[in-house]
């Protein structure tokens, strides 16, 4: 019942695919699987223009419906946190899709494990302990530790690379 209430009405829409997506993989037999399938095949098409990109990565809009890699500050208040979360939401999708028999899926999902593992300008991993080149400082509490003045805790997937404040260019 879950399934068929979030099977989009619209036919343009790839709105509710994650848990449909969950859903078809664990019932890949179930008379609605070929039509999460169709919306699997949008949110493909999706993630193909929002990872066009030579580090195949997702990206946002902005308000003007543009496509961008970080994330503006409005203001100095307007503090955003998040970049290896939409990376690895990306990632999932991928998977998913993947699992739906989407190839390209896996290839979208790579390319997010990648950025974060080092596959990015800067070529520094943001999961602490994995790579050849780690953030030198983690900004949380285990900095405060006695023995453990980098805040390191291995495994541990930083926030990634964002903007430092409005009027800086870079992220």
């Amino acid at each position: 019942k879950r399934a068929e209430a979030l099977l989009p009405k619209d036919t343009n829409s790839a709105s509710g695919f994650r848990e449909l997506a969950e859903y078809a993989v664990a019932f890949p037999k179930d008379r609605l699987a070929e039509a999460i399938r169709a919306v699997g095949k949008m949110r493909l098409n999706e993630l193909k223009v929002i990872c066009d990109n030579p580090f195949g990565i997702t990206r946002r809009r902005d308000s003007d419906g543009s496509l961008m890699f970080f994330m503006h500050y409005r203001c100095v208040n307007n503090w955003y946190v998040g970049e290896s979360r939409e990376l690895l939401d990306t990632a999932y999708e991928g998977v998913l899709l993947d699992k739906l028999g989407f190839d390209e899926g896996r290839r979208i999902a790579e390319n997010q494990v990648h950025w974060i593992l080092g596959r990015n300008p800067y070529g520094v991993s943001t999961m602490e302990g994995v790579g050849s080149v780690c953030v030198p400082l983690h900004h949380h509490r285990y900095n405060a530790l006695p023995g453990n003045p980098r805040g390191a805790v291995p495994g541990a997937v930083l926030n990634g690379i964002t903007r430092a404040w409005p009027d800086h260019d870079r992220p």
